[in-house]
């Protein structure tokens, strides 16, 4: 039928869409967990609530902060509790067993104002002064954490730019090839309803990565923050080369044709990377920019795969679940619009002249 052949496509070329993201935000965590982007990104949220660099200084120098990172950045989340303590004191220690907080009469700091009106608002309740401080606190990293999501959607679509050129993902491409060969598209049918049917749907960001910061409603990870970040990484490599293994196998037009990549022995695996080598390949890689001649091919390149790669980009730069989703209800409706086996009709009878005396 026509439309299911139109149905097929769509779903062959949703399902790579979805893997690409996959292998999209593993490389982003995997970045993510080596830069330790996260403790950067909470680093600079404190200093903003603060106001004040030589208070956030202090306050990562104290040693219920210290303690919770062996890094230079600092940890990458830290419990509310934690912070209000150690900004009273840092910003009002015991002196003789009493802490004083200066009054909003004698603040001049935009954080001794603050103290002093959560102050006024506890009623001089140390309990809920400290309450006070924590919401605070939270609050304010809801707010990092909206700007670590956006920033996290920008390297998103970098990351996409970079795999859909470095794997030569050209949509067009790859929605002709599904059109004209059935046999491909039987394949990537099949393997998309199997994943369907086996996985559960993904994360916008992996299970491994940590929030920005934990709260007394989310305890913080059973290791060090140091080793934390050690398995983050791991985990978010293993995922990154399980999904270009997935999209590997897939057997997709995409991919590059390098005659100079070493061939790997009968049963030796190939190490998946960033740019999928492969011998069925229509196009040679372009090589480095800088090589003779670099310039022109890659010009060539973007000539004949621009429209197909931008394509790609946007696709993949909306996620993994949405794709999940997607294919999801896809491969619903084309089980739906099957048509059912008619059970086979006994012969219809051809009724005979009654004999003399039937009744």
């Amino acid at each position: 039928m026509f439309g299911l052949q139109i149905l097929d496509v769509v779903i062959g070329l949703f399902f790579g869409y979805l893997v690409l993201s996959l292998a999209v935000t593993a490389a982003n965590e995997l970045l993510a967990a080596w830069f330790r982007r996260r403790a950067w990104m909470l680093r600079k949220g404190v200093q903003n609530l603060v106001g004040d660099a030589d208070v956030a200084r202090q306050l990562y120098g104290h040693p219920l902060i210290r303690s919770l990172s062996a890094g230079t950045r600092g940890p990458s989340y830290i419990p509310s509790r934690t912070f209000a303590l150690a900004l009273l004191d840092v910003v009002a220690p015991r002196t003789d067993g009493v802490r004083r907080l200066v009054s909003r009469e004698e603040a001049k700091r935009p954080l001794d104002q603050t103290l002093a009106l959560l102050w006024e608002e506890a009623g001089g309740d140390g309990d809920r002064f400290r309450q006070h401080l924590e919401s605070w606190f939270t609050d304010a990293m809801d707010r990092v954490s909206g700007w670590y999501k956006r920033r996290t959607q920008v390297f998103l679509v970098i990351w996409g730019a970079v795999l859909t050129v470095g794997t030569n993902a050209d949509t067009i491409v790859i929605a002709r090839a599904l059109w004209v060969d059935t046999a491909l598209r039987q394949a990537v049918v099949a393997s998309a309803e199997r994943y369907v049917a086996e996985e559960a749907r993904p994360s916008p960001t992996p299970v491994s990565a940590e929030t920005i910061v934990a709260s007394d409603a989310a305890p913080p990870p059973p290791l060090p923050p140091d080793q934390q970040a050690e398995v983050d990484f791991e985990v978010a490599s293993t995922r990154y080369d399980a999904a270009m293994a997935d999209l590997a196998e897939l057997q997709l037009p995409i991919g590059w044709e390098d005659p100079s990549a070493p061939v790997p022995e009968d049963g030796e695996p190939v190490e998946p990377s960033l740019r999928l080598v492969r011998d069925d390949a229509t196009d040679d890689w372009p090589g480095p920019l800088w090589a003779p001649g670099g310039i022109g091919r890659w010009l060539r390149a973007f000539d004949q795969h621009l429209l197909g790669w931008l394509l790609t980009i946007l696709a993949v730069s909306l996620g993994a679940p949405f794709w999940f989703d997607t294919l999801n209800r896809i491969i619903a409706i084309r089980s739906a619009g099957r048509a059912p086996e008619e059970a086979q009709r006994p012969p219809r009878e051809v009724p005979r002249p009654k004999e003399p005396g039937e009744e």
